[in-house]
């Protein structure tokens, strides 16, 4: 909904701006969002392919399994490569066992081009990148010195760990719930998202990933649009 969309947004400003704050000047961190910043490459550059030498890979220390979601700035537009070269990076590195997951957080939007509306998705928070993962300072270089990223968010750039109520209002992490009562087939309503209050059939259903495929009849066709299943209603 989009009231919900624009708290969204509201509340990644303020984490943002919070974990900042004590940065200032030159040192501040976070730059205006989809601000388009001129890339240049020197030869000082992170080559991603090669293993950081202040990482001993014949010394790997056991994850702690504390594993905790933390930010990152990146430059305008460079999101997804900076979490592909991310996880190459820690592949490489062999610090795998450190990594969770990596998150763009995406949302559908309706746009319309030449008359015909048509849905896309759009990065709820551009230029922000969002990884968890078992952090110590053996990290920080691989991490911050990887193609494309800015920095950490948090006081003078250091990495601050969201809380569990951040993580959740910010939904990066799905409840953990079993669905056993949806089946391909069903006729379901949209509860929330940008397509609440439509009602369809769902066509695929993911129930590991607690996601489904629902197909909607919108501007005069029938459209598949992926939901959580936690964005559903069985009818009937």
């Amino acid at each position: 909904m989009q009231v919900e969309e624009q708290e969204l947004e509201q509340l990644n400003n303020e984490l943002m701006e919070d974990k900042n704050e004590s940065a200032g000047g030159e040192d501040a961190l976070v730059l205006e969002q989809g601000a388009d910043i001129a890339v240049v490459a020197t030869d000082d550059d992170y080559d991603m392919m090669a293993p950081i030498a202040a990482i001993d890979s014949t010394k790997i220390a056991p994850a702690s399994n504390i594993y905790r979601w933390y930010v990152l700035h990146t430059y305008s537009g460079y999101e997804v490569m900076v979490k592909d070269n991310l996880e190459m990076v820690f592949k490489k590195n062999n610090q795998e066992h450190r990594l969770d997951t990596i998150s763009i957080p995406m949302e559908d939007s309706i746009e319309e081009k030449g008359g015909r509306k048509k849905i896309v998705k759009r990065k709820m928070f551009p230029c922000y990148v969002y990884i968890k993962m078992d952090y110590d300072n053996s990290l920080w270089h691989m991490i911050t010195k990887t193609r494309g990223v800015t920095g950490f968010v948090g006081p003078l750039g250091r990495p601050s760990a969201l809380t569990e109520d951040e993580v959740r209002r910010l939904k990066l992490e799905v409840p953990q719930v079993v669905h056993l009562a949806f089946e391909v087939g069903d006729t379901v309503r949209i509860i929330d998202g940008s397509f609440e209050g439509n009602d369809g059939k769902i066509t695929m259903l993911d129930q590991a990933k607690a996601r489904a495929t629902v197909d909607v009849e919108a501007f005069g066709r029938v459209m598949p649009i992926e939901v959580e299943l936690s964005q559903v209603q069985k009818l009937g």
